[in-house]
Formats: structure tokens, sequence, C-alpha cells
């Protein structure tokens, strides 16, 4: 992200017909680049958080969409590598403070992203 920076103020520096690059040009640049993370890089809380940049989801929805898929994966060994049924899947996360309606999403999404699938309807298996 360093690299950017100078990359940055060195084309700030160009754009004002000038071969070095002030203090000013750095200034304006890191300016530019805070409002740039505190405007599309922030959590639901307000933190900054380079991962809503990178993959566009926060880093928290990544962790809790990661367990859901290893809560899949626990369930799967309990019952011999078998499906697991999403009623099972909702409660375990559901104990674990993962809100059901967020989980019923995540199932979907990690289906349709072919990183679980159904092999019959209401049940999962990791793939």
């Amino acid at each position: 992200q360093l690299e950017t920076l100078v990359r940055a103020a060195e084309a700030r520096a160009r754009m004002a017909l000038r071969s070095e690059v002030t203090a000013e040009d750095a200034e304006a640049v890191i300016r530019l680049m805070n409002h740039y993370l505190k405007t599309v890089g922030c959590d639901a809380a307000g933190r900054p958080d380079i991962d809503v940049i990178m993959t566009g989801k926060p880093r928290s929805v990544q962790q809790k969409m990661a367990r859901i898929v290893e809560i899949v994966e626990e369930l799967q060994k309990e019952l011999q590598g078998g499906p697991v049924s999403k009623d099972l899947i909702l409660e375990k996360a559901e104990k674990e403070g993962i809100d059901k309606a967020f989980a019923e999403r995540t199932l979907k999404q990690l289906s349709s992203e072919g990183l679980l699938f159904q092999p019959r309807d209401g049940y999962y298996k990791k793939v």
C-alpha cells in the first residue's frame, strides 16, 4: 500500500506539472486514501477493514461463513460422512451465536458457490 501512496503522490505532482513530489502532494494523497478507507473499507461497526475492499465482505462475515463450513464438516464426521440436515446445522450455528437467517443465506450461497452441495432437499455435504 505504501507503493500505491507513492505512485499517487507522483501522479499528483505530475498533474501540477512538477517533477518533484512535495509534502503537500503526500498529505493530499494520504487524506484521499483515508477518506476512501472510511467510505468504502469499513465494517458494520465503522472500523477499518481491508477485507471489505479486497473481498467485498467484512472479516467478521467471512469468519462466520467459514465457521458454518466447519460446522457442516464436524457434523458430517459425526454422521460417518453422511449428509447433514439443515435443521441440525442451523441449531449448532445458533448455539454458537450465528443468526439463523444469516446461516440459511450462507448455506444457499455456499451451495451456489460449489463449496457445499445438497444430495437431497434440506441436506448438505462439504464438497
